[in-house]
């Protein structure tokens, strides 16, 4: 999740308390590589089907929107 897209912010702790944090990172162009098949997005292009084209425009069309049901809503919480 792109942390750009949410607003985020620390609370303020007392002093016996201890915050810790950690943070991962990952850039997408693996998630791109894995997803061609382990090859660059102009190899896949270049490889692929007409079919597989379709599918991979499809599937791009639908991206935001599984994205967007990943996070929660008030009534799951």
């Amino acid at each position: 999740i792109p942390s750009a897209l949410v607003r985020h912010s620390n609370v303020a702790i007392r002093a016996h308390e201890r915050r810790s944090s950690f943070t991962q990172y990952t850039a997408a162009g693996l998630f791109r590589w894995i997803r061609n098949g382990f090859q660059t997005s102009q190899a896949f292009e270049l490889g692929a089907s007409e079919q597989e084209k379709a599918a991979r425009e499809v599937e791009d069309a639908g991206r935001w929107e599984a994205g967007m049901k990943m996070f929660s809503v008030i009534d799951d919480l």
